[in-house]
């Protein structure tokens, strides 16, 4: 989790870094609320200039001069430069850039929300990813509860803060399924005893905690797991060692014994027991000699695995540069299609403000006309 640059203060608002949206979007709102609730209703409804009142109390497109504002429209302004100061304060200078030419406080936060969401069907794309995402993430054997229920919850948050919010009995429900084995004792006990549907999930959470605590850490140490491997092989090879030391030592001796045998042709037809001790020392000779013939092919076996390993290594390596090179390329093309959100909304804005002039030269031409047919109609008379 990224650090809190804005420190503790409740009277500083949070800062949007750029990669800290969602998280920002959340905090902001209630920083603006606890300004004031028309704070908040001016970013939520937007504000625009006043407008003249015709007769009839309709307004017009014309835009009131300040002079002749109320206690209301004053008011709302002042609600509106409050919520545009508080996001001023609380952006980088890149996001600035963004909203620089923004006059309410809707619209600088509508285009934050586009650069860092994207537009609808975006939004239902990434609900899309979530929803998979959710479906699929199960807690690792290696994993402990907190690591997994921090992961889970960032769907949950992001979900929410797209608009599409994960009930609580479909949270609890997917943390029961998703736990490996050694919780499966826990689950069935609370199923049996407690109504999943309404059960509260920090409620299901301390539970899960407090009987994890009790199991022990799930996975040793990698490095303690390594070092027991190579002492077990080595153990089991000065073992082998050791073994076929005394086949040797057992063979010089038993070959003496073998070779005074040979050379006496009388002596070897008369006694069993030594045909026995001759045929007992050609074994532990085949043996001996099968072993010294396995050892190279385990020198093969290791420089082959190295080999396979050097080799993973690079493939590592180079998918690795891939994709730092995929995410590069992503972030400059989301900066261009933020560039382009940007300059087509302010196309909008611009053209929005044609058709309020255009309206605006209309309505002084209608009224001119309608000022000139009584001049014509005396003129006639």
């Amino acid at each position: 989790m990224e650090p809190h640059q804005e420190g503790a203060s409740i009277g500083r608002p949070p800062f949007l870094t750029g990669e800290n949206y969602s998280h920002w979007k959340v905090r902001m709102q209630y920083f603006l609320k606890m300004q004031s609730e028309k704070v908040w209703n001016a970013v939520e409804f937007g504000w625009s200039p006043p407008k003249v009142l015709d007769r009839e109390g309709r307004p017009t497109n014309v835009i009131k001069p300040k002079l002749e504002w109320d206690r209301g429209d004053n008011e709302a302004s002042e609600n509106n430069a409050r919520a545009m100061y508080s996001i001023f304060n609380a952006i980088s200078t890149d996001e600035f850039r963004r909203i620089a030419t923004c006059t309410s406080a809707k619209e600088a936060w509508d285009i934050l929300q586009v650069t860092h969401e994207g537009t609808n069907a975006v939004k239902v794309s990434k609900l899309q990813m979530l929803t998979s995402r959710f479906e699929t993430i199960r807690m690792e054997d290696h994993e402990n509860f907190g690591e997994f229920y921090a992961k889970l919850m960032d769907i949950v948050n992001s979900s929410f803060n797209l608009g599409e919010p994960i009930p609580n009995s479909k949270v609890v429900r997917k943390i029961l399924r998703s736990l490996p084995e050694r919780f499966r004792a826990k689950v069935t006990a609370i199923e049996e005893s407690k109504d999943v549907d309404s059960l509260k999930v920090d409620e299901l959470v301390g539970s899960l905690q407090t009987f994890e605590m009790t199991l022990g850490s799930p996975r040793k140490s990698k490095g303690i797991a390594l070092n027991a491997i190579k002492e077990e092989s080595l153990g089991s090879e000065g073992e082998g060692n050791e073994k076929m030391s005394m086949e040797r030592m057992s063979s010089k001796k038993k070959g003496k014994k073998a070779m005074q045998v040979t050379w006496s042709d009388s002596e070897s037809c008369q006694s069993s027991e030594k045909e026995s001790n001759a045929s007992e020392e050609c074994t532990n000779f085949t043996a001996f000699m099968a072993s010294v013939i396995d050892e190279p092919l385990k020198k093969e076996e290791c420089l082959s695995l190295k080999q396979e390993q050097v080799e993973w290594k690079t493939s590592k390596r180079s998918l690795i540069n891939e994709i730092k090179t995929l995410k590069g390329e992503k972030k400059s093309l989301l900066d261009k299609i933020a560039f382009l959100e940007g300059e087509h909304f302010d196309m909008k804005k611009m053209c929005d403000e044609l058709k309020s002039e255009n309206q605006v030269f209309k309505n002084e031409l209608s009224l001119r006309k309608e000022e000139s047919h009584p001049s014509s109609k005396r003129l006639s008379d």
